[in-house]
């Protein structure tokens, strides 16, 4: 097993004046198995962590998004032994 720890740049929306939270739904796979699915919800300007034990291999890794209309976010995943 390994840790696999995905980082979010921030999750808000700027809209007339105010920012509001939003949801981002996300994949990580491996060589083209999947190794996580989850979706992510709330509000914040700062960069986000959440760590997960995932059965992986060395490999690369490719994360696709589902988060709409939002170009501003940056989301990574790196893997720990």
């Amino acid at each position: 097993m390994k840790r696999l720890i995905v980082t979010i740049s921030r999750l808000e929306l700027p809209q007339d004046e105010l920012t509001s939270g939003f949801t981002v739904s996300f994949r990580v796979l491996q060589r083209g198995r999947l190794l996580l699915a989850d979706s992510i919800s709330g509000k914040t300007s700062i960069p986000y962590r959440r760590v997960y034990e995932v059965d992986a291999t060395d490999d690369g890794i490719v994360i696709e998004l589902d988060c709409g209309y939002v170009k501003c976010l940056i989301i990574s995943a790196d893997l720990e032994p």
